[in-house]
């Protein structure tokens, strides 16, 4: 039988104000849930403005730089930085790679600002499940996240299998508009991504000792990111007259990031992604209830696979009490 390491332990927390606490797991699944549907918000908000302002990397990047203003006012508030940064200069083997979890989040904005609109959040979701959850068993399996190696068990594989299913089930039965693969592909891609990028913050906030920290310098390096993007592809015509509430994208991401950054060395990559999707799934079925894409409705099957989403979510938390053989052993 594969068990689970252990994460590592922690220095302890240098004088100042104390460090975001890492909630139990009873908090950090209804945390992690809501999060996710706040994704499924923040792309349909993206979309929006993007249409608004006539380009999706403004639209990505204005989401960001709100997040980001608003994860510096929290830190300000909180006056963790010197904590964190003390905790950092004592930290062993603090990777680089800890601090780019930003690239795979300003992926994630971006695509999901480009694909909302067309394909409706119900598929934009599902195609990040697709992506999120072989990117988070392969993340857990060679241990990038704060909880090292998760055993590759057959709960987590039927998890998944179900989530596949859902993703199916959801893409091929929501309507009869165009399936536009490429997009669907895309941001299959920033769902892995997005596996990575809850890794890389979550080593971050074990060695840093804040997830408000690690969601700062999140948000930075993603910034920066679009900030590049911005510039190899200055629209002709840009605007930024669009309603005031379009412009909030970016705290909702703001409160995915700093949750995810909190929740991951207690669920692990798999089930913190897990769990997201489900929140993310719930949140796009009551989007595209209200406001669906072009040719997309929301069908009967659209609903089982959103069901589906959320069992996965169960079976993945089993434990495997079957033999090694049938999960990878390190």
């Amino acid at each position: 039988m594969s068990r689970e390491r252990p994460p590592a332990p922690r220095p302890p927390v240098p004088a100042g104000r104390a460090a975001v606490p890492t909630p139990s797991e009873r908090v950090a699944v209804p945390l992690a849930f809501v999060a996710g549907a706040g994704v499924a918000l923040q792309a349909y908000v993206n979309g929006h403005l993007a249409g608004e302002v006539g380009s999706t990397s403004v639209a990505a990047l204005l989401s960001f730089t709100v997040g980001l203003l608003a994860l510096v006012g929290l830190a300000l508030v909180r006056g963790t930085f010197p904590a964190a940064r003390t905790r950092l200069r004592g930290a062993r083997h603090v990777r680089p790679w800890y601090f780019l979890g930003g690239f795979g989040g300003a992926y994630l904005v971006s695509s999901t600002a480009a694909a909302a609109p067309e394909i409706g959040v119900s598929l934009v979701t599902v195609a990040i499940v697709a992506g999120q959850t072989f990117g988070s068993l392969g993340v857990d399996a060679v241990g990038l996240g704060p909880a090292g190696r998760q055993g590759v068990t057959v709960p987590r594989v039927a998890g998944i299998a179900l989530a596949v299913a859902a993703v199916l089930l959801s893409a091929f039965a929501g309507g009869t508009g165009e399936l536009k693969l490429g997009l669907l592909l895309l941001v299959a891609g920033a769902g892995v991504g997005v596996s990575v990028q809850q890794a890389t913050n979550g080593r971050l906030q074990q060695v840093s000792g804040d997830a408000v920290f690690a969601a700062v310098t999140n948000f930075a390096v993603g910034t920066l990111a679009l900030v590049v993007l911005f510039l190899l592809t200055v629209p002709d015509h840009l605007t930024l007259a669009a309603p005031p509430l379009l412009y909030l994208g970016g705290l909702l991401g703001a409160a995915f990031v700093l949750v995810a950054a909190a929740t991951v060395g207690v669920l692990g990559v798999l089930r913190l992604s897990l769990v997201t999707i489900a929140g993310q799934s719930v949140g796009a079925l009551l989007l595209d209830a209200v406001d669906p894409a072009p040719g997309r409705s929301l069908t009967v099957a659209t609903v089982v696979g959103v069901v589906l989403t959320i069992l996965a979510v169960g079976v993945s938390r089993l434990p495997s009490r079957l033999p090694g053989r049938l999960a990878w052993r390190r």
